[in-house]
């Protein structure tokens, strides 16, 4: 990934921090049942997966916008 435009690094930055959260939250948050230590990590990249797409999403509409016709 460039780090072009101001997007990239804010898709960067926060795919970074969450990944980070998660990272750092996984061990006081998920009880030793499986079941819910698996739902934790599938929620965690769930959410992850969709700050990235929100993020892409931005970066389309910025880059459609701010391109010359």
């Amino acid at each position: 990934m460039a780090l072009g435009t101001p997007f990239d690094k804010v898709e960067l930055g926060l795919l970074l921090a969450v990944a980070g959260v998660f990272a750092f939250a996984q061990p006081l948050l998920t009880p030793p049942n499986p079941l819910v230590r698996m739902a934790y990590f599938l929620a965690s990249g769930l959410l992850s997966l969709l700050s990235a797409t929100l993020l892409r999403t931005l970066r389309l509409r910025y880059d459609l916008r701010t391109t010359p016709p």
